[in-house]
């Protein structure tokens, strides 16, 4: 024991190294004071062993005077100087089991704390504090270790110095709440309110943190539904609107259950019966008269299809196959297609921009000119024009508030007034011509049959071909039109024109001719003449498609007219921003850049169509921004696959007959958004008493009596030679002719005509008379028997003549009665009556004899045919 009454170690004695020998801390603790305490804030709670130590916490304990001392680590140094006193509560606060920021203490400050209570308990003892050289912990501290670490260190030199009095006097220890336990050990238990605070915190945190979790999960699922669902209702598949679609409504819908095919028996909603006796509406969103309307133009478009894989005609069916086949068929399907829509459509542009500038609607005119100046002068005109038109298409109301509708046939395209119409009165609202009509559409198809045979008129009149070989060596004959052919007759019959030179034989006048008729040979022009079909065909379908986007039908959807408005925002955005100079620069630029960019524009081609080969096509409407969007013959044929899919066939298209009265649409004058007044507006739309009736044929009645005769008795040799080559078809029949016995039977008599339906069809196949039906399996058969198929009799399998699977169909074909096209107009012009048309099916990829069948004879051809399209499962392309 020392002077100072401390204990001497002795010399023999190791000094007791470092409890805690760890890697770097965060900071260091200097004790460069001759007299340092370290205090801590806050009291820990652990458990110390209890004894004449754990009796003096508070109490400094007292260091003898040393040669300051340096402990250094790789992260801080700490120095302690002579004379320096420890805390043993600055110890207990760095070696607590909770930190000051809340969170639990780890195994290493556990490992601190046991080794703080073995060495108070063995310094109290008397025990050689040497055997706790070797422990030591080598784990990353937090800066609370560190500071802990620090006391120890200090302590244990204390204790190797003999600096440390084991008498209960020299240590004391304060606590804040003490709990006895056996043993005689003191349980420090109680948190502080920070620390309670802090768990709260923590724990509401985490809470809240779990629930914001589970929201944003809740939402990105949602939104990633939401995502696919609008995908796949912008990107629609007929069969699966038809038979899994829950919006679907109507009479059709009340009898099945869709998709549900075993064991149901075909319902007959109403099949050669009176329209006024099927129920209305069939098909929920449409009235019979459009569903009607829609069938009867598909009966005319679509005459031949082909079944395509799916990778072919993904989303909707039935797209044009700009196959060679059909182009003289098609070209006045096409024609009527157009007067249609590009037609009237114009017609009514043109007809409210005449009204307009009549101004007879002076408020609505007043307003649109006044909103036009302002434009003007705020230089803001494009983005007036485009917000118009994004008006216009997001929605009907701005439409009809803009552009309230007025009948076509009453507004003068020239003046914008009021007129009478062409067909002296007023019986549909959406023809030129306002003339009534017995069906809903059937006004507007015969206009567009009119407006293509017009043209063909004047087309064959105006560019008329002779094919006389013999004409004198004329080197323009059979290559250029009779008029121009003609002119240069008259050329050469009068001199030469002006600019010819006056020799005999002009040298250029012959190498001239051969190079311009070389470019304009038949076999050169005969590819691009195949194309033009198709071409009226894309612009009539990119013109449906608009249309059905900016007034969408069930069962699409009826967002498909955000793509449109994606396209104009942006460019609505940008008009706000882009002056006038910016884009005349860019237009300069533009041409520009065509003018000298062949370097970088002809590699840049290459590489697209090397790499992209179908770029082109991904560049039409159809495939971008009218994706989705049905034309009029998609939509008739997925209501047709609509009544297939619950077992509700849709009725046939009700026919006109010579003495079913005209249905005349009733008209509300008051409605009627013109200036003038409602005692002209009856007048206008009221017929006049000799309405329809031609009032120049008794004038003209001497003039035409010739040639009338002249007519009746052409036609009455003409249906005599057709019923003389039926006659000699059915004795060809006889003797074995495959063609003659398609012939057989395509004429009858009325009473002989039976119509059945909706699973049932007469007709013959291979001269034989017999029935066609469709089983109600789950995979539908076409059957064939020489037996009546509507009785349970005829139905029998062993009755079965031929048996075709549906599924199995690669090709639906509506034949003609004769085989020959101008046969078979030859016999519609002679008879009164109309022939009976046939159907070719084929189970085959390409056109072979064996796989083709053909069934003639067919009263219900169409009804068969639209039947047998809607009720498989293939994908099917327009020929």
């Amino acid at each position: 024991m020392s002077a100072n009454g401390h204990h001497d170690t002795g010399q023999g004695q190791r000094p007791v190294r470092s409890l805690l020998d760890v890697e770097p801390i965060e900071r260091s603790i200097d004790r460069t004071e001759t007299k340092d305490t370290i205090q801590t804030e806050e009291p820990a709670a652990y458990v110390i062993g209890g004894g004449p130590l754990a009796q003096q916490r508070g109490q400094k304990i007292p260091v003898e005077e040393r040669t300051a001392t340096t402990h250094e680590t790789d992260d801080y140094t700490s120095t302690t100087s002579s004379s320096a006193y420890v805390d043993v509560d600055t110890v207990d606060a760095h070696v607590t089991g909770t930190h000051s920021d809340g969170h639990q203490s780890t195994h290493q400050e556990a490992k601190a704390r046991d080794a703080l209570d073995k060495l108070a308990t063995d310094v109290e003892s008397g025990v050689n504090p040497s055997t706790y050289q070797g422990t030591e912990v080598r784990e990353p501290a937090t800066h609370q270790e560190a500071k802990a670490r620090n006391a120890l260190d200090a302590l244990a030199t204390d204790v190797n110095s003999g600096s440390i009095q084991s008498t209960p006097q020299d240590v004391h220890v304060r606590s804040t709440k003490q709990t006895t336990v056996p043993g005689d050990r003191v349980l420090l238990t109680e948190p502080t309110l920070t620390e309670k605070a802090a768990a709260v915190v923590d724990q509401k945190t985490e809470e809240v943190l779990a629930k914001i979790h589970g929201v944003s999960q809740g939402l990105q699922q949602e939104i990633n539904e939401r995502t696919q669902g609008l995908q796949k209702e912008l990107n629609p598949d007929s069969h699966e609107l038809a038979h899994h679609n829950s919006t679907i409504g109507g009479a059709v819908t009340q009898h099945q259950t869709a998709g549900v095919l075993e064991g149901r028996a075909i319902t007959d909603i109403g099949w050669h019966k009176d329209p006024a006796l099927i129920p209305d509406p069939l098909i929920r969103g449409y009235h019979n008269g459009e569903v009607f309307s829609y069938i009867r133009r598909f009966n005319k478009d679509v005459f031949d299809v082909r079944s395509v894989p799916m990778e072919v005609t993904s989303g909707l069916d039935l797209n044009e196959a700009w196959a060679p086949d059909y182009v003289t068929e098609k070209i006045p399907l096409q024609l009527q297609r157009l007067y249609l829509t590009y037609v009237l459509g114009f017609a009514s542009l043109i007809r409210h921009v005449s009204r307009l500038r009549s101004w007879r609607e002076t408020r609505r005119t007043a307003t649109f000119c006044a909103v036009y100046t302002i434009a003007w002068l705020l230089d803001m005109l494009v983005p007036l024009v485009l917000t118009i038109l994004i008006a216009i298409i997001s929605s009907k109301e701005a439409r009809d508030t803009l552009f309230p509708p007025a009948p076509l046939a009453l507004v003068d395209i020239s003046k914008g007034t009021l007129k009478k119409p062409q067909a002296k009165e007023l019986g549909t609202t959406d023809t030129l011509t306002g003339a009534p009509e017995k069906h809903e559409g059937e006004a507007r198809e015969q206009e567009a049959a009119n407006f293509a045979d017009n043209i063909r008129h004047l087309i064959t009149r105006s560019i008329g071909m002779h094919h006389n070989e013999d004409e004198g060596g004329d080197p323009l004959e059979g290559k250029v039109p009779a008029p121009v052919r003609k002119g240069v007759r008259k050329l050469q019959a009068e001199g030469h024109a002006a600019g010819h030179t006056q020799e005999p034989q002009d040298p250029v006048q012959k190498p001239m001719e051969d190079m311009l008729w070389e470019k304009v040979k038949p076999e050169k022009l005969d590819p691009i003449l195949k194309n033009v079909p198709h071409v009226l065909c894309e612009l009539a379908d990119n013109y449906e498609r608009f249309a059905n986007a900016i007034n969408p039908k069930p069962p699409f959807s009826r967002n498909s007219y955000l793509r449109i408005v994606a396209v104009l925002a942006p460019m609505l955005v940008m008009s706000l921003f882009v002056n006038y100079y910016m884009v005349y620069k860019g237009i300069g630029a533009g041409i520009g850049f065509v003018l000298f960019g062949d370097p970088i524009l002809t590699p840049a081609m290459d590489w697209l169509n090397r790499n992209y080969p179908t770029w082109m096509q991904q560049l039409e409407p159809k495939n971008n921004i009218l994706r989705g969007v049905p034309t009029n013959n998609q939509i008739a044929l997925t209501l047709l696959r609509i009544g297939e899919a619950y077992k509700t066939p849709l009725p046939p298209v009700p026919e006109s007959k010579k003495d079913e009265p005209y249905q005349r649409k009733a008209i509300d004058v008051n409605e009627i958004p013109l200036d003038a007044s409602k005692t002209e507006k009856e007048l206008a739309i009221m017929p006049e008493p000799n309405a329809g009736i031609d009032t120049e044929q008794d004038e003209d009645g001497p003039k035409h009596k010739h040639l009338s005769k002249i007519l009746r008795v052409f036609k009455g040799q003409t249906k005599a030679a057709v019923e003389t080559k039926l006659a000699v078809d059915r004795v060809r029949a006889a003797a074995g002719s495959e063609k003659a016995k398609g012939h057989l039977g395509v004429l009858p008599k009325e009473k002989n005509i039976i119509y059945a339906g909706p699973s049932e069809f007469k007709a013959r196949y291979q001269g034989k008379p017999g029935w066609l039906y469709i089983s109600e399996s789950a995979e539908p058969f076409l059957v064939f028997t020489k037996h009546d198929a509507r009785t349970p009799a005829g139905k029998l399998a062993e009755q079965a003549e031929l048996t075709i699977p549906i599924k199995e169909i690669k090709r639906l074909k509506r034949a003609t009665a004769f085989a020959s096209m101008p046969a078979e107009v030859v016999a519609n012009y002679s008879e009164d009556k109309n022939l009976l048309g046939g159907l070719e099916i084929s189970t085959a990829d390409t056109n072979q004899a064996n796989d083709v069948y053909r069934f003639t004879a067919i009263p219900e051809r169409d009804e068969l045919f639209n039947r047998l399209v809607a009720i498989g499962k293939q994908r099917w392309e327009n020929m």
